[in-house]
């Protein structure tokens, strides 16, 4: 039995997924499996030959899907999940990589913790320059017990893909495609696990992105294509990603008797730089627009809404960005608000 599957949603990437395989330098290849589910992509030749030149170079058990429809995004994370035969399920985007020699100890880690359901990852961002951008939320590893509060905390910090662990016959239990197009079904599986089984925050980085200049692919699929236009980033989209946070909320507080909503809005509100910047250089009338429609969800909860949105209205995104990642870099660790 596998200890993981590392599962790859491949769209389009042959050049990056090429990367993130070549990135993967675990001692233990006897107890990870690697999966890659290609999505109907315009490229897909491309990447069936990035994965049958791999396969000639390494001892990793891989296996390749190719999808008949396009799945989309959400769609996507699920047919990895009923295809893998891991304990666990590691998810990892194809144009992210693995940090050197780090993978080896997350595993050991899951070996160790068998117990837990999910597992939120620590990761990094690298910038074409170089520069790195560190997401650590605690200082040490933190263990949760099952419950509503545990699913509060680690929602928000879950939605960077790659590195977002689960176990995997919890989270086939939960499936289900209600939330497909909110590119969130992580989301839903986090909620439905910590609700019922322990957790813990791994607090070692072992995946990273890298920033550079990127097509945008959401919007093919069918779930998608409503709220998004392929290779744009829309308000709609934005807007509809957004509330998604709370309409997964919403169904498992209806679904469990909670009231975990209110909470939820509140933790993303303290946090809600990186939503509210996205649009920021789409011009003066576009962004106090998005502005309006983020208070009517009700992310203006908390007074850091206010300051995020001053901010940006002053100094721009880049300089309030550069500020951020030099407060964290200071702390070693995202800020506790």
């Amino acid at each position: 039995m596998y200890i993981a599957t590392i599962c790859i949603p491949s769209y389009n990437r042959p050049a990056q997924l090429k990367r993130l395989l070549d990135s993967i330098d675990c001692d233990l290849k006897k107890k990870i499996q690697i999966l890659i589910c290609e999505d109907h992509a315009p490229k897909r030749e491309e990447v069936r030959e990035v994965v049958a030149q791999y396969k000639l170079r390494t001892n990793y058990d891989v296996k390749y899907i190719e999808n008949l429809k396009n799945l989309g995004y959400d769609g996507n994370i699920r047919e990895l999940l009923v295809l893998a035969d891991g304990d666990y399920v590691i998810y990892m985007g194809d144009d992210d990589m693995f940090i050197p020699k780090e993978l080896d100890l997350f595993l050991d880690f899951l070996h160790v913790h068998q117990e837990m359901g999910y597992v939120l990852r620590a990761y990094k961002n690298i910038k074409e320059n170089g520069t790195e951008e560190r997401f650590v939320y605690y200082s040490d590893t933190k263990y949760f017990a099952p419950g509503e509060d545990s699913y509060i905390e680690l929602y928000r910090k879950s939605v960077f893909i790659s590195g977002v662990t689960f176990k995997r016959e919890f989270a086939l239990q939960a499936a289900t495609s209600q939330f497909d197009g909110t590119l969130l079904y992580q989301l839903y599986l986090l909620a439905e696990i910590c609700l019922k089984h322990p957790s813990v925050a791994y607090n070692r980085p072992f995946t990273q992105g890298v920033i550079e200049p990127k097509e945008f692919y959401f919007g093919v699929s069918e779930a998608e294509k409503k709220f998004r236009i392929p290779g744009k980033i829309t308000i709609a989209g934005e807007l509809k990603f957004i509330s998604s946070f709370c309409v997964i909320a919403d169904f498992i507080d209806k679904k469990y008797g909670l009231n975990s909503k209110n909470k939820i809005l509140v933790d993303m509100s303290k946090y809600s730089f990186p939503m509210i910047a996205t649009v920021r250089n789409q011009g003066l009338k576009e962004f106090l627009y998005y502005v309006k429609a983020l208070k009517k969800i009700g992310l203006d909860c908390t007074v850091y809404f206010y300051i995020y949105v001053i901010g940006l209205l002053l100094f721009g995104a880049a300089n309030c960005r550069r500020l951020i990642r030099g407060i964290k870099n200071v702390l070693g660790k995202t800020p506790s608000l």
